[in-house]
């Protein structure tokens, strides 16, 4: 009747109807900063695990080696000992960068032909000073293999009673070694050094060592 063509008018008298919430398309975001690529997500977890294996560490090394000179005649040969420090930083598992600086500790007797000189020679180790890429690897959790590859400088004093004379030479330098650790920070070293190879002088010599991470 009549009061249904007025409810038929009037607004009050329908039923309320909520609009469907709009539902985004598969793929799509409503708002916000997009996500990063998947490439990029593990670009940054791998900056990250490189980050956290990334550690400085330091090396106390003695050096024992041999140098020796030869020609057609004759045979100049002498032992020299040092004591140096190795600073490096792990660059990941399996690469690091080093530096060594070093000196002698003293005067070390110069033979001819196995034969010291009726006026005694002595050769010293003034400095030295190097760099390395130190490739390396882990066996288990104490033994670690390690090589060296870098230039090593160094300037050297012979002397006797009257006269001295001083002779700097760099020339590259490579060893292999294993470190044992004792705990996560300290270990000790040992190692074979070729430390200078040129101009028919030769040498080389073993290291030993203890180090510490920090």
């Amino acid at each position: 009747g009549a009061g249904a063509a007025a409810c038929r008018q009037s607004r009050s008298c329908r039923p309320a109807i909520s609009e469907p919430a709009a539902v985004a398309p598969p793929g799509h975001r409503r708002s916000g900063a997009p996500p990063l690529p998947r490439s990029a997500g593990l670009a940054a977890l791998a900056t990250a695990v490189t980050a956290a294996n990334a550690q400085w560490y330091g090396e106390l090394a003695y050096f024992s080696a041999t140098t020796k000179y030869s020609n057609s005649t004759s045979t100049v040969k002498s032992t020299p000992e040092l004591i140096g420090a190795y600073i490096g930083y792990e660059l990941n598992n399996n690469f690091a960068a080093e530096g060594l600086i070093g000196t002698g500790f003293g005067g070390t007797d110069v033979k001819v032909n196995g034969v010291s000189q009726s006026n005694p020679v002595t050769s010293k180790t003034d400095y030295l000073y190097g760099a390395f890429i130190k490739p390396r690897a882990k066996l288990n959790d104490e033994f670690e293999v390690f090589g060296r590859l870098g230039y090593i400088k160094g300037k050297t004093t012979s002397s006797n009673t009257s006269a001295s004379s001083s002779d700097i030479k760099g020339d590259w330098s490579y060893g292999v070694g294993a470190n044992y650790y004792l705990n996560k920070t300290t270990y000790v070293s040992a190692s074979w050094m070729n430390l200078y190879r040129k101009d028919g002088v030769k040498s080389d010599g073993w290291t030993i060592g203890v180090g510490l991470k920090y």
